[in-house]
């Protein structure tokens, strides 16, 4: 997702937006039995969808994760 940067250390907006098309995005409903809305927002939560989808995590990895750091 974020693995490319360009110049003045920003990310290539269009392939974010290519990422977003491909994969899609959370939305909170998904995940509210496991952060509140605050947390959701802090971290990013919609764009877990395309580190998901990349095979990068795999949903179960990432409540692992909520579940030991929250």
């Amino acid at each position: 997702m974020f693995e490319e940067v360009g110049e003045g250390l920003k990310f290539d907006a269009e392939k974010l937006s290519s990422d977003i098309a491909e994969y899609g995005l959370y939305s909170y409903d998904e995940w509210k039995d496991y952060v509140t809305l605050e947390e959701f927002n802090a971290f990013n939560g919609q764009y877990m969808k395309i580190i998901v989808g990349k095979g990068l995590i795999t949903e179960e990895q990432l409540k692992a994760l909520i579940a030991k750091w929250l």
